[in-house]
């Protein structure tokens, strides 16, 4: 649990190693500007049938708003959820955050 650090949609995404095809470099294509319609269209199908559609599975976040403790009791609000990040056609990040629960929750306490 972090304290005192802001809550960060794409550092969540960033610090998931299973995201981090998100982040990698973009391979790209030169091909000339003066290429006939119908060698460009085979051109186009040939580059379109190597690309490898990667999938990033959500990142899950929890963020704890409140804790309240005693000596036989303890709860915290919290929020939990699932941040799921994909790239669109401009090279952007579309992210999109989704709230799985928000509420409080007893915390079981240690036995001595």
């Amino acid at each position: 649990m972090n304290a005192r650090v802001p809550f960060d949609p794409l550092g969540e995404v960033e610090n998931n190693p299973a995201a981090a095809p998100l982040f990698a470099p973009i391979p790209q294509v030169n091909i000339p500007a003066n290429l006939p319609p119908q060698v460009a269209q085979q051109a186009y199908q040939q580059v379109l049938g190597q690309i490898n559609v990667q999938a990033v599975p959500p990142t899950d976040f929890q963020l704890v708003h409140a804790m309240i403790e005693s000596r036989f009791l303890a709860s915290w609000s919290r929020t939990r959820g699932k941040v799921f990040a994909t790239r669109i056609p401009p090279l952007e990040l579309k992210l999109n955050v989704v709230k799985t629960f928000s509420g409080w929750e007893k915390i079981p306490l240690p036995t001595a």
